[in-house]
């Protein structure tokens, strides 16, 4: 500030009205509040057009999931370099935790007590490795001997293949956390996708291509990558009663609801399998049935 340093502390209290302190708190949407004293705790900002200077690091996370080739440039040229690439994908990135996030995995590391015991343990300790964001456990038949497959999936419905670094590294983490005597086996899960046309009835103070959108939004919320689990169905009597709690709905008739897989939902619920044995004896992932945002169709009822 004004060609001075400040420098953070982690709480302005028991700090004196001359100490140049700030604090900083990272807000749910991923923003960063800094914060000065009063003059009180930590002397005041002073008034000064464009004093202010700041070093900060931009982008975390996901952000830096790059392709592979991506990078060609590098801030610093150091004397002999001409060029550089980067020949691999960047893998095992994640944003950091929100709110709800965070109350969700929290307990996780408390449930397992850093020991991996049941298979709930080492459902709980997957799901709270950096990189996983959904993760089931299932005991499965490998020839005479049972053993244990757990399904993954990255941030956003990444897949964690085989041989990448992230599923070595977690892998590794539960060889050393768990039982040595019990078989472990780590795959990525199988996303199918399901497809909704609905006919709906619109109340007459209500416009409809406003009711269309929100009834597609909700679609999308309720049945996104982040609101589904490993082998959850879906009924035809749950899609319907999402749209019907759309304001402006007044009935609602589903016209086509199949996976991609070709089963209608209108006969029965569509179902997301547990892990399967492929014919060579390796495992499939289990599925996560998701809606497919791309062909959702809603139609005004006559």
């Amino acid at each position: 500030m004004n060609d001075i340093l400040w420098k953070e502390v982690t709480t302005l209290v028991g700090h004196g009205p001359d100490e140049r302190i700030y604090v900083t708190r990272n807000e749910n949407d991923g923003t960063t509040v800094v914060q000065f004293g009063d003059g009180r705790t930590g002397t005041r900002l002073p008034t000064s057009q464009e004093g202010v200077r700041a070093q900060y690091r931009k982008g975390i996370g996901l952000g830096g999931m790059v392709r592979g080739g991506q990078i060609s440039l590098l801030l610093d040229r150091p004397l002999g370099v001409k060029e550089v690439i980067n020949p691999l994908p960047a893998t095992g990135g994640e944003d950091p935790e929100n709110l709800e996030q965070a109350r969700r995995n929290a307990p996780l590391t408390v449930l397992t007590m850093d020991r991996v015991v049941s298979a709930q343990d080492y459902e709980d300790f997957t799901r709270a490795f950096a990189g996983i964001s959904k993760a089931l456990a299932t005991v499965v038949w490998k020839g005479e001997r049972r053993s244990l497959f757990l399904t993954v999936a990255g941030p956003k419905g990444a897949d964690v293949p085989e041989g990448s670094d992230l599923h070595n590294n977690l892998a590794k983490a539960l060889r050393d956390a768990g039982d040595s005597l019990v078989a472990v086996t780590v795959g990525s899960y199988r996303s199918v996708a399901f497809t909704v046309r609905a006919s709906v009835k619109i109340d007459p103070d209500y416009l409809f291509t406003k009711v269309s959108d929100a009834v597609q939004d909700i679609l999308k919320t309720h049945y996104s990558f982040e609101s589904r689990q490993f082998c959850q169905a879906v009924a035809e009597s749950e899609v319907v009663s999402v749209i019907q709690a759309v304001p402006g709905v007044t009935a609602v008739r589903l016209i086509e609801f199949v996976d991609q897989k070709g089963n209608n939902g209108l006969l029965q619920p569509l179902r997301a399998a547990l892990p399967e044995q492929k014919p060579d004896g390796s495992i499939w992932g289990a599925e996560l049935l998701t809606i497919n945002p791309r062909t959702i169709a809603v139609e005004e009822m006559s």
